[in-house]
């Protein structure tokens, strides 16, 4: 029986933050949110859509700039607050944003990994000063330390704004959202997610060529662009066409052979896991993991904050498969 139930909510929120993503990180376009086959199109399609939501305060870079795992402060305050609450809804999330103390303790939490209220401004700055942000970031921390109230209303009111224009923007193209739902299929999304809970998803316009899924408590949470299929195309062509020269370069180092080897056994485990298990930083795990994700040799998902990984078999078999001509 099918267990997916489509609502807006999801697809809007990220879209919304999408915005603020595509604006202040333009140089990942190309690597992170095009298509292989049609990177021109979908770069003229960002261009053109940002160019519709007018001006982006700079001051707001600070929540919006990406991390290693391609989030923003936006992306993960939202689902870290799907996790409280399902049914969040802008207006929900705008009124935690006016909470001055827990947007601050936030904003430390995601760039350093800190609890900012029993710190001095000594200690905080040190923190700032022997991260591995740029000078541009670190001066936005400092500065936002001291006044954040100067970063919080900005912020707070230009999501108001774009949200209004974001509305107006599904009005006049919810022909897209409505086809790509109607063309769904539950096969589309098997791999994606856990079996056992139920499934609610949602288009996004904006951010037409992502997938996410998320566990969220009793649910699985999917976020599907637009033009997901062509994306699960483009995952099929790129798995049946293996980089060998990419394998080959992965399985020359030790720690990766032995990651594999601990998949095998657990099946499914955290960064922390393996940095535990590897005895390295879980920065240095996550080097060896983005490396081995990179080239789909293993599957990742998000729960939460933690992220977990698993062994994608389909990218062994292409593999087997591209390398039988020289057997």
């Amino acid at each position: 029986m099918d267990s997916t139930k489509f609502v807006s909510r999801f697809g809007n929120m990220y879209d919304l933050f999408f915005l603020y993503k595509l604006y202040f990180n333009k140089a990942e376009w190309m690597s992170e949110f095009a298509l292989h086959k049609k990177v021109e199109s979908d770069n003229l399609f960002y261009e053109r859509t940002v160019s519709e939501f007018g001006e982006f305060p700079a001051e707001l870079k600070i929540f919006c700039t990406m991390n290693e795992d391609d989030m923003t402060f936006l992306d993960t305050l939202y689902f870290d607050l799907l996790e409280q609450d399902i049914e969040l809804t802008f207006q929900a999330f705008s009124a935690k944003l006016e909470e001055e103390e827990f947007l601050k303790q936030q904003v430390f939490h995601f760039y350093l990994g800190i609890d900012i209220t029993s710190k001095t401004m000594v200690e905080i700055a040190e923190k700032v000063d022997g991260s591995y942000y740029s000078e541009e970031i670190k001066h936005l921390l400092l500065s936002f330390y001291i006044k954040p109230e100067k970063y919080q209303k900005a912020l707070i009111y230009d999501l108001i704004s774009k949200e209004a224009m974001l509305t107006n923007y599904y009005q006049r193209n919810f022909k897209t959202a409505t086809k790509a739902q109607e063309t769904f299929e539950e096969d589309d999304i098997d791999s994606l997610v856990n079996s056992k809970k139920e499934t609610l998803c949602s288009i996004a316009l904006i951010a037409k060529n992502m997938i996410i899924a998320r566990e969220i408590g009793e649910y699985n949470v999917v976020i599907l662009g637009s033009d997901y299929r062509e994306v699960l195309q483009e995952r099929e062509s790129d798995s049946e066409t293996p980089d060998l020269i990419g394998f080959g370069k992965v399985m020359s180092e030790q720690n990766r052979v032995v990651i594999l080897d601990m998949l095998l056994e657990h099946k499914e485990l955290s960064t922390s896991d393996i940095a535990r298990r590897l005895k390295v930083s879980v920065n240095a795990a996550y080097y060896h993991l983005n490396m081995m994700t990179d080239i789909d040799m293993l599957f990742s998902r998000n729960e939460g904050r933690t992220v977990y990984f698993k062994i994608n078999p389909n990218h062994f078999v292409a593999i087997r498969k591209a390398l039988e001509k020289y057997m």
